[in-house]
Protein backbone atom coordinates (compact mmCIF):
# COMPACT_ATOMS: atom_id res chain seq x y z
CA UNK A 1 0.00 0.00 0.00
CA UNK A 2 2.69 2.50 0.99
CA UNK A 3 4.54 1.86 -2.60
CA UNK A 4 0.63 3.14 -4.24
CA UNK A 5 0.33 -0.26 -6.29
CA UNK A 6 -2.81 -1.19 -3.83
CA UNK A 7 -4.43 1.92 -4.06
CA UNK A 8 -2.69 4.36 -6.42
CA UNK A 9 -2.63 7.93 -6.13
CA UNK A 10 -5.11 10.40 -6.97
CA UNK A 11 -3.91 13.70 -7.70
CA UNK A 12 -4.02 15.21 -4.54
CA UNK A 13 -2.19 12.36 -2.74
CA UNK A 14 0.56 12.62 -5.57
CA UNK A 15 3.23 14.81 -4.23
CA UNK A 16 3.68 12.93 -0.91
CA UNK A 17 4.05 9.98 -2.86
CA UNK A 18 6.47 11.39 -5.07
CA UNK A 19 8.20 13.03 -2.27
CA UNK A 20 8.26 9.16 -0.27
CA UNK A 21 9.52 7.62 -3.71
CA UNK A 22 12.46 10.45 -4.18
CA UNK A 23 14.77 10.54 -6.41
CA UNK A 24 12.15 9.35 -9.47
CA UNK A 25 13.79 8.12 -12.04
CA UNK A 26 12.26 8.04 -15.86
CA UNK A 27 10.69 5.15 -16.66
CA UNK A 28 13.74 2.54 -17.95
CA UNK A 29 14.41 2.72 -21.77
CA UNK A 30 12.17 5.47 -22.52
CA UNK A 31 12.91 8.84 -25.49
CA UNK A 32 15.35 11.15 -24.22
CA UNK A 33 13.59 14.35 -22.49
CA UNK A 34 10.92 12.64 -21.17
CA UNK A 35 9.19 13.41 -17.29
CA UNK A 36 9.53 11.13 -14.49
CA UNK A 37 6.40 8.52 -13.83
CA UNK A 38 5.08 6.29 -10.73
CA UNK A 39 3.95 3.84 -13.38
CA UNK A 40 1.22 2.36 -11.92
CA UNK A 41 0.93 4.25 -8.78
CA UNK A 42 -0.91 6.94 -9.87
CA UNK A 43 -4.43 7.03 -10.34
CA UNK A 44 -3.87 9.80 -13.58
CA UNK A 45 -1.68 10.91 -16.40
CA UNK A 46 1.35 11.59 -13.83
CA UNK A 47 3.35 11.92 -17.03
CA UNK A 48 1.87 15.44 -17.97
CA UNK A 49 1.61 16.86 -14.54
CA UNK A 50 5.39 15.84 -13.59
CA UNK A 51 6.09 17.62 -17.08
CA UNK A 52 4.57 20.51 -15.90
CA UNK A 53 6.53 20.85 -12.63
CA UNK A 54 9.78 20.37 -13.90
CA UNK A 55 9.06 23.26 -16.84
CA UNK A 56 8.59 25.55 -13.52
CA UNK A 57 11.08 24.05 -11.77
CA UNK A 58 8.63 22.48 -9.02
CA UNK A 59 10.59 19.23 -9.59
CA UNK A 60 14.59 19.52 -10.51
CA UNK A 61 16.79 17.38 -12.60
CA UNK A 62 19.70 15.29 -11.00
CA UNK A 63 22.62 12.81 -11.59
CA UNK A 64 21.59 10.94 -8.16
CA UNK A 65 21.74 7.13 -6.96
CA UNK A 66 25.64 6.36 -8.92
CA UNK A 67 24.76 9.33 -11.37
CA UNK A 68 22.15 8.35 -12.74
CA UNK A 69 18.85 10.84 -13.92
CA UNK A 70 16.18 11.35 -11.54
CA UNK A 71 14.16 13.95 -10.00
CA UNK A 72 13.26 15.42 -6.73
CA UNK A 73 11.23 18.33 -5.60
CA UNK A 74 13.47 21.43 -5.64
CA UNK A 75 12.97 22.34 -2.28
CA UNK A 76 14.81 19.06 -1.22
CA UNK A 77 17.95 19.48 -3.32
CA UNK A 78 20.10 20.47 -0.56
CA UNK A 79 19.16 17.26 1.14
CA UNK A 80 19.62 14.73 -2.31
CA UNK A 81 22.13 16.72 -3.21
CA UNK A 82 24.90 17.01 -0.26
CA UNK A 83 24.06 12.75 -0.20
CA UNK A 84 24.61 12.14 -3.97
CA UNK A 85 26.66 15.22 -5.07
CA UNK A 86 30.43 13.53 -6.13
CA UNK A 87 33.20 15.94 -5.59
CA UNK A 88 35.06 17.28 -8.80
CA UNK A 89 38.39 16.72 -7.75
CA UNK A 90 40.91 17.84 -10.33
CA UNK A 91 39.65 19.87 -12.70
CA UNK A 92 40.64 19.41 -16.83
CA UNK A 93 40.80 22.47 -18.67
CA UNK A 94 38.09 21.55 -20.78
CA UNK A 95 35.72 21.37 -17.54
CA UNK A 96 37.30 24.90 -16.45
CA UNK A 97 36.23 26.74 -19.48
CA UNK A 98 32.75 25.32 -19.84
CA UNK A 99 32.37 26.25 -16.25
CA UNK A 100 33.76 29.54 -16.84
CA UNK A 101 31.57 29.50 -19.93
CA UNK A 102 28.05 28.89 -18.10
CA UNK A 103 28.84 31.42 -14.72
CA UNK A 104 29.38 33.84 -17.55
CA UNK A 105 27.34 33.37 -20.30
CA UNK A 106 24.67 30.86 -19.48
CA UNK A 107 22.10 29.52 -19.96
CA UNK A 108 22.95 28.15 -23.02
CA UNK A 109 22.70 24.67 -25.16
CA UNK A 110 25.51 22.92 -25.65
CA UNK A 111 26.10 23.51 -29.02
CA UNK A 112 26.64 27.00 -28.10
CA UNK A 113 28.97 26.08 -25.26
CA UNK A 114 31.02 24.46 -28.04
CA UNK A 115 31.04 27.24 -30.14
CA UNK A 116 32.02 29.83 -27.22
CA UNK A 117 34.80 27.53 -26.08
CA UNK A 118 36.00 25.63 -29.18
CA UNK A 119 35.69 22.73 -27.23
CA UNK A 120 34.22 19.39 -30.03
CA UNK A 121 30.45 18.76 -28.51
CA UNK A 122 31.66 15.13 -26.90
CA UNK A 123 34.45 16.98 -24.74
CA UNK A 124 31.66 19.03 -23.76
CA UNK A 125 28.81 16.57 -22.82
CA UNK A 126 31.72 14.70 -20.60
CA UNK A 127 32.73 17.68 -18.95
CA UNK A 128 28.69 18.70 -18.40
CA UNK A 129 28.10 15.50 -17.02
CA UNK A 130 30.57 15.50 -14.13
CA UNK A 131 29.95 18.87 -13.51
CA UNK A 132 26.12 18.01 -13.34
CA UNK A 133 27.09 15.06 -10.60
CA UNK A 134 28.69 17.64 -8.61
CA UNK A 135 25.41 19.45 -8.52
CA UNK A 136 27.60 22.51 -10.14
CA UNK A 137 25.28 22.76 -13.56
CA UNK A 138 21.66 22.27 -14.03
CA UNK A 139 20.40 20.83 -17.61
CA UNK A 140 16.97 22.57 -18.02
CA UNK A 141 14.11 21.03 -20.35
CA UNK A 142 11.49 22.96 -20.24
CA UNK A 143 8.81 22.47 -22.20
CA UNK A 144 11.55 20.68 -24.46
CA UNK A 145 11.64 16.88 -24.75
CA UNK A 146 15.20 16.48 -25.85
CA UNK A 147 16.80 19.87 -25.93
CA UNK A 148 18.61 20.71 -22.92
CA UNK A 149 19.23 24.12 -21.66
CA UNK A 150 22.16 24.28 -19.25
CA UNK A 151 22.67 26.68 -16.40
CA UNK A 152 25.40 27.39 -13.72
CA UNK A 153 23.39 25.68 -10.38
CA UNK A 154 23.35 28.49 -8.13
CA UNK A 155 22.10 31.20 -10.79
CA UNK A 156 18.96 28.63 -10.97
CA UNK A 157 18.39 27.73 -7.15
CA UNK A 158 20.51 30.87 -5.25
CA UNK A 159 18.54 29.53 -2.03
CA UNK A 160 20.00 25.67 -2.09
CA UNK A 161 23.46 25.74 0.08
CA UNK A 162 24.87 22.09 -0.22
CA UNK A 163 27.56 23.18 2.15
CA UNK A 164 25.07 24.02 4.59
CA UNK A 165 23.41 20.69 4.54
CA UNK A 166 24.83 18.11 7.44
CA UNK A 167 25.48 15.17 5.04
CA UNK A 168 25.35 12.44 7.53
CA UNK A 169 21.55 13.69 8.59
CA UNK A 170 20.49 13.60 4.96
CA UNK A 171 21.56 10.29 3.98
CA UNK A 172 19.76 8.90 7.76
CA UNK A 173 16.82 11.18 6.70
CA UNK A 174 16.46 9.49 3.40
CA UNK A 175 17.39 5.92 4.49
CA UNK A 176 14.04 6.03 6.85
CA UNK A 177 12.21 7.31 3.36
CA UNK A 178 13.21 4.12 2.16
CA UNK A 179 12.25 1.70 5.45
CA UNK A 180 9.15 3.07 5.72
CA UNK A 181 8.34 2.77 2.23
CA UNK A 182 9.53 -1.42 2.26
CA UNK A 183 8.46 -1.72 5.47
CA UNK A 184 11.07 -4.11 6.47
CA UNK A 185 14.23 -4.34 4.51
CA UNK A 186 17.97 -5.26 4.96
CA UNK A 187 21.25 -3.35 4.31
CA UNK A 188 21.75 -5.10 0.84
CA UNK A 189 18.03 -3.67 -0.24
CA UNK A 190 19.34 -0.42 0.90
CA UNK A 191 22.52 -0.26 -0.79
CA UNK A 192 20.94 -2.01 -3.83
CA UNK A 193 18.05 1.27 -4.01
CA UNK A 194 20.71 4.02 -2.65
CA UNK A 195 23.65 3.14 -5.11
CA UNK A 196 25.72 4.28 -2.23
CA UNK A 197 28.81 2.26 -0.50
CA UNK A 198 27.77 -0.31 2.00
CA UNK A 199 30.06 0.98 4.86
CA UNK A 200 28.02 4.46 4.81
CA UNK A 201 24.62 2.39 4.55
CA UNK A 202 25.62 0.36 7.45
CA UNK A 203 27.40 3.23 9.42
CA UNK A 204 23.50 4.99 9.16
CA UNK A 205 21.84 1.86 9.84
CA UNK A 206 24.01 1.67 13.27
CA UNK A 207 23.03 5.06 14.36
CA UNK A 208 19.38 4.90 13.71
CA UNK A 209 19.32 2.04 15.84
CA UNK A 210 21.72 2.82 18.33
CA UNK A 211 19.32 6.07 18.68
CA UNK A 212 15.73 3.49 18.48
CA UNK A 213 14.52 4.55 14.95
CA UNK A 214 14.94 1.34 13.98
CA UNK A 215 15.00 -2.12 15.13
CA UNK A 216 16.16 -5.91 14.01
CA UNK A 217 12.99 -8.06 13.42
CA UNK A 218 12.72 -11.40 12.03
CA UNK A 219 11.11 -12.13 8.78
CA UNK A 220 10.76 -15.94 7.60
CA UNK A 221 13.04 -16.65 9.47
CA UNK A 222 15.80 -13.29 7.97
CA UNK A 223 16.99 -10.88 10.28
CA UNK A 224 15.51 -7.45 8.58
CA UNK A 225 15.42 -3.62 9.73
CA UNK A 226 12.36 -2.12 10.41
CA UNK A 227 11.16 1.72 12.06
CA UNK A 228 10.39 1.05 15.52
CA UNK A 229 7.42 3.47 14.73
CA UNK A 230 5.67 0.43 12.44
CA UNK A 231 6.21 -2.63 15.36
CA UNK A 232 2.09 -2.36 16.31
CA UNK A 233 1.48 -2.36 12.53
CA UNK A 234 3.98 -5.46 11.87
CA UNK A 235 2.31 -7.02 14.66
CA UNK A 236 -1.17 -7.01 13.45
CA UNK A 237 -2.28 -9.85 10.88
CA UNK A 238 -2.86 -8.49 7.39
CA UNK A 239 -4.33 -9.56 4.15
CA UNK A 240 -2.55 -11.26 1.67
CA UNK A 241 -1.65 -8.55 -1.46
CA UNK A 242 -4.20 -9.02 -3.68
CA UNK A 243 -3.68 -11.43 -6.83
CA UNK A 244 -2.58 -9.00 -9.97
CA UNK A 245 0.56 -8.99 -12.09
CA UNK A 246 2.44 -5.82 -12.60
CA UNK A 247 5.16 -5.47 -15.63
CA UNK A 248 8.50 -3.28 -13.12
CA UNK A 249 10.26 -1.49 -15.38
CA UNK A 250 14.25 -1.82 -14.45
CA UNK A 251 14.13 1.65 -12.77
CA UNK A 252 11.13 1.34 -10.63
CA UNK A 253 11.61 1.79 -7.19
CA UNK A 254 11.25 -2.09 -5.55
CA UNK A 255 13.20 -3.22 -9.26
CA UNK A 256 16.30 -1.68 -7.77
CA UNK A 257 15.66 -2.26 -3.98
CA UNK A 258 15.63 -6.03 -5.16
CA UNK A 259 18.25 -5.55 -7.80
CA UNK A 260 21.49 -7.93 -6.84
CA UNK A 261 18.38 -10.82 -5.81
CA UNK A 262 17.02 -10.76 -9.18
CA UNK A 263 20.54 -10.22 -11.24
CA UNK A 264 21.23 -13.61 -9.50
CA UNK A 265 17.59 -15.18 -10.22
CA UNK A 266 17.69 -14.51 -13.62
CA UNK A 267 21.32 -14.63 -14.65
CA UNK A 268 22.35 -15.14 -17.90
CA UNK A 269 19.23 -13.72 -19.64
CA UNK A 270 18.69 -10.31 -21.33
CA UNK A 271 15.76 -8.54 -19.43
CA UNK A 272 13.37 -6.61 -20.78
CA UNK A 273 11.09 -5.92 -17.56
CA UNK A 274 10.15 -8.02 -14.15
CA UNK A 275 6.99 -9.36 -13.15
CA UNK A 276 5.65 -8.57 -9.90
CA UNK A 277 3.15 -11.30 -9.19
CA UNK A 278 0.81 -11.51 -6.13
CA UNK A 279 3.21 -8.41 -4.54
CA UNK A 280 6.47 -10.87 -4.88
CA UNK A 281 8.71 -11.17 -8.53
CA UNK A 282 8.25 -14.44 -9.68
CA UNK A 283 9.11 -13.56 -13.71
CA UNK A 284 10.71 -11.82 -15.87
CA UNK A 285 10.21 -10.50 -19.69
CA UNK A 286 13.10 -11.68 -21.73
CA UNK A 287 13.92 -10.21 -24.97
CA UNK A 288 17.03 -8.27 -27.05
CA UNK A 289 16.23 -4.24 -26.18
CA UNK A 290 16.62 -2.12 -29.35
CA UNK A 291 15.36 1.22 -30.30
CA UNK A 292 13.39 -0.09 -33.24
CA UNK A 293 10.88 -2.96 -33.12
CA UNK A 294 12.00 -6.15 -30.58
CA UNK A 295 10.47 -9.34 -29.28
CA UNK A 296 9.52 -10.81 -26.13
CA UNK A 297 11.83 -13.70 -26.61
CA UNK A 298 10.10 -15.41 -23.21
CA UNK A 299 8.27 -14.98 -20.41
CA UNK A 300 10.36 -16.36 -17.59
CA UNK A 301 8.83 -17.36 -14.73
CA UNK A 302 9.60 -18.92 -11.26
CA UNK A 303 6.04 -18.98 -10.02
CA UNK A 304 4.70 -22.88 -9.23
CA UNK A 305 4.45 -24.98 -11.75
CA UNK A 306 0.53 -25.58 -10.69
CA UNK A 307 0.01 -21.33 -11.17
CA UNK A 308 1.73 -20.92 -14.68
CA UNK A 309 -0.99 -22.54 -16.49
CA UNK A 310 -4.11 -20.99 -14.64
CA UNK A 311 -2.28 -17.38 -14.50
CA UNK A 312 -0.92 -17.41 -18.13
CA UNK A 313 -3.74 -15.58 -19.60
CA UNK A 314 -3.17 -12.86 -17.35
CA UNK A 315 0.32 -12.63 -17.07
CA UNK A 316 0.05 -12.77 -20.97
CA UNK A 317 -1.80 -9.55 -21.19
CA UNK A 318 -0.37 -7.19 -18.94
CA UNK A 319 2.91 -8.05 -20.79
CA UNK A 320 1.45 -7.53 -24.08
CA UNK A 321 0.25 -4.01 -22.61
CA UNK A 322 3.53 -3.03 -23.16
CA UNK A 323 4.75 -5.29 -26.55
CA UNK A 324 2.31 -6.21 -28.90
CA UNK A 325 1.73 -6.17 -32.86
CA UNK A 326 3.27 -4.54 -35.44
CA UNK A 327 6.31 -3.31 -32.73
CA UNK A 328 6.63 -6.51 -30.66
CA UNK A 329 5.69 -9.80 -30.76
CA UNK A 330 5.51 -12.37 -27.25
CA UNK A 331 7.05 -15.69 -28.56
CA UNK A 332 6.57 -17.80 -25.51
CA UNK A 333 5.09 -18.23 -22.04
CA UNK A 334 7.41 -20.09 -19.69
CA UNK A 335 9.81 -21.60 -22.36
CA UNK A 336 7.02 -22.45 -24.80
CA UNK A 337 5.59 -21.31 -28.15
CA UNK A 338 2.70 -18.51 -27.66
Amino acid sequence: KRQGLIEPADEDAYEALFRAQQPVPTVYFCEPGTPPQLRDRAAFDDLELNRDLREDHTIAKGRFAGGNIAYVYADELARYGSVYRKSMGIWTEEEEAVYHCLTHMGPLYKEQIAEETGIKQSAVSKALTRLQRAFLTHADHGDSYDEQLWYDFRSLFPEIDLEDTDRDTALRDILIRFIRNMVYTDERQAKDWSRLPMREVRGAFEIMADRDIITRIEVDGTEKWALLEDLPLLARKWPAPPHRTFVMHKADYLVRAHESELKNRFAGLEILQFLLIDGVFQGAVAGHWRIGPHDVTDIVLTLLEAERGKRKDEIVTETAKYYHPPYSRILRYDGKPV
